[in-house]
Parts: structure tokens; C-alpha cells; sequence
């Protein structure tokens, strides 16, 4: 009997990219570079979204770097827009270690919880 990991193809990961799949990402981050949506890591900064995000999108639109710039574009403006980052300036940790025994999206079993 055959091994049954040699029948299921892997699924594209950081370091787990077919060369198409690499091209992908690369032209998917030159285009959000040019439109101002992605920075490039440098000697002193890291970078501004790591790859594992940026492959979320691409996975999430078959590895179309247009189609994908379009949903990172619209969740972005999302995040501006609900302030999703100044979030974390005013929230208390302790308080919400706390509220994890009370939400159940980290648990086992339960998937795509999104905002309303």
C-alpha cells in the first residue's frame, strides 16, 4: 500500500512554494509595494506584513497576485477603518487573558469566527 502523504499534495507554505508559486509571491509583493500597501524589509526594519500573511491572501485567491492585492487592499482598509491597531494600545492584558475562558474561538474544532 502506497504512503498515503505521497498522494496529498502539500499545501503552499513559506518554504513549500512550487516556482510559480514563488513567482506569485514575489509579484504580489511588488505590487503591493508600489501601492503603498507593503514595506519591504530592510538592515534596520523588518518588513511590514511577513510571508505567511501575504500567502494567506494569495492562497485565498489561487495564487492571483491581482485578485489578492484587491481582498489585502479591502482587509486593510477594514482594520483602518475599525482601528483594529490601536487596539492594542489600550488593552489590558490581564483582562484579557481573562475573557479567553469565555470565548471559545481558540478552542479545538471551531473555525472562520469573523466580525459581524
Amino acid at each position: 500500500m502506497a504512503n498515503l502523504d505521497s498522494l496529498i499534495p502539500a499545501r503552499p507554505f513559506v518554504g513549500n512554494l512550487t516556482p510559480a508559486q514563488q513567482e506569485a509571491l514575489n509579484t504580489f509583493k511588488a505590487v503591493l509595494t508600489k501601492s503603498s500597501l507593503y514595506t519591504p524589509a530592510t538592515d534596520h526594519s523588518s518588513a511590514s506584513h511577513d510571508d505567511s500573511m501575504l500567502l494567506w491572501f494569495l492562497r485565498a485567491r489561487s495564487f492571483n497576485p491581482a485578485a489578492a492585492q484587491k481582498q489585502f487592499a479591502d482587509a486593510e482598509a477594514w482594520r483602518e477603518r475599525h482601528e483594529v491597531d490601536a487596539l492594542y494600545s489600550y488593552l489590558v492584558v490581564d483582562e484579557f487573558e481573562c475573557s479567553k475562558r469565555f470565548n471559545h474561538a481558540g478552542q479545538e474544532g471551531i473555525r472562520n469566527i469573523r466580525p459581524g
